[in-house]
């Protein structure tokens, strides 16, 4: 009998190793299906210098290999990288303010694969005027503000609508608004409840048809 109930352990533990490699072997499976059928992974964002951006991801085992990668800034996208297995970028004269990174693989069929996870940075500025390579153009004043900060933003084609969207040190939104071409817009000082919002540094980040671009306002008692 004892000898019966031994060979019955062995068996369930044998049965236990034997599931649990099973398992894990699916695991291994879904995650090489993944990244086989996706794009770029684990990117990351660190500020080199004063307003320069390295970014630094992992590649999949590509199905096929792509012929380059495509950098995206806050939706739109800023660079293409040439070669198969590129898995870092550095991007200069970064403007100031909160952004968002992601990449995808670009292949010879036009096609893009899904994109990385998104990496976000703040990238603070000296000046208090702000252009990118789009010809947009963003002036806060008065910087500091004590009780408005008046936007303008030119460059901007005829009858388009820009969405500025405001960000606190933390990354976090706390205020959206729309402005158009030349015209000027008024930022209260308040969050998106009506509060007025604590003293500090805040980072704009404009949106519109033609590019992005992205500015620093300074808030003061």
């Amino acid at each position: 009998m004892k000898r019966l109930i031994i060979l019955i352990l062995m068996i369930l533990a044998c049965a236990s190793f034997i599931s649990a490699a099973v398992n894990e072997a699916i695991i291994n499976e879904s995650i090489a299906s993944y990244r086989d059928n996706g794009g770029p992974y684990n990117l990351t964002a660190e500020i080199v210098g004063d307003n320069n951006v390295l970014l630094n991801w992992c590649n999949p085992n590509f199905d096929n290999q792509p012929m380059g990668f495509k950098i995206y800034c806050n939706g739109c996208a800023v660079l293409t990288i040439s070669g198969s297995n590129v898995t870092d970028c550095l991007i200069n004269n970064v403007c100031g303010g909160c952004h968002q990174f992601y990449v995808t693989a670009c292949f010879d069929t036009g096609c893009e694969s899904p994109a990385s996870n998104i990496a976000e940075i703040i990238v603070t500025s000296t000046s208090d005027n702000y252009a990118n390579v789009n010809k947009l153009a963003l002036v806060v004043y008065p910087n500091p503000a004590r009780f408005n900060a008046f936007l303008t933003l030119s460059g901007m084609q005829k009858g388009n609508v820009a969405t500025v969207s405001i960000y606190n040190l933390k990354g976090q939104l706390i205020r959206k608004m729309d402005l158009r071409g030349n015209d000027k817009g008024n930022w209260d000082l308040k969050d998106s409840s009506g509060k007025r919002v604590s003293d500090g540094v805040y980072y704009l980040k404009v949106a519109t048809p033609q590019g992005c671009v992205a500015g620093k306002v300074i808030l003061l008692k």
